[in-house]
């Protein structure tokens, strides 16, 4: 497989009016993309790190590290990694996945072919099918059945539903509350002191 170096350059300013960091990211096809913040007073040190994380957020709304580029490089051009366990890993996975107008589908066995999804959309997928127009706040395992009957596949979804369903605001307002104590009770064999 191709390397795919991906450059990342930060750099970021201060006055005492504003600050403004800035990321210039070079893409491994030689695509060059800028973007400038514009922000609240900060020091140095703290538009520095403003502008390393703009660039890591950059980056990964681009979908450079997307699970599904192995698959696609496999598929398409029958491109193997460099280790022989993840490239057998790699190849009976890949057996059970096609591309359909460019986007990587994976077959089951009772049901029609599940479109995989990146992070992102995964992300939005769940938002959407727990909290959304339709939504009931579904738990782990009713929306991991849900968005495999809907047609979606992700590596990880048990763990990622869980995530998820554990930091909704609302499934934590409105879980049961669990009225049994955090420890044990003790008997008390007599009630009062000194009486036999």
């Amino acid at each position: 497989m191709a390397s795919e170096v991906w450059t990342l350059f930060k750099d970021g300013a201060s006055n005492i009016k504003r600050s403004g960091p800035g990321v210039v990211l070079i893409t491994h096809s030689g695509e060059t993309l800028r973007q400038a913040i514009k922000t609240v007073p900060l020091t140095n040190n703290e538009n520095e790190y403003e502008a390393l994380v703009a660039g890591l957020k950059l980056v990964r709304g681009l979908g450079s590290d997307d699970w599904r580029n192995e698959f696609i490089e496999y598929i398409r051009h029958g491109n193997l990694l460099e280790d022989p366990k993840a490239s057998r890993s790699l190849r009976t996975k890949a057996a059970r996945c096609c591309l359909v107008d460019g986007q990587l589908y994976t077959r089951s066995f009772q049901r029609p072919l599940a479109l995989c999804l990146g992070a992102s959309e995964a992300d939005y997928m769940m938002r959407e099918v727990h909290e959304g127009v339709c939504g009931n706040h579904l738990g782990t395992d009713s929306l991991v059945l849900k968005l495999v009957k809907v047609g979606y596949y992700w590596p990880h979804m048990e763990q990622d539903a869980k995530a998820f369903v554990q930091k909704c605001d609302k499934c934590q307002r409105h879980a049961q509350f669990v009225h049994h104590l955090a420890i044990l009770l003790h008997l008390v064999v007599s009630p009062w002191p000194f009486m036999k």
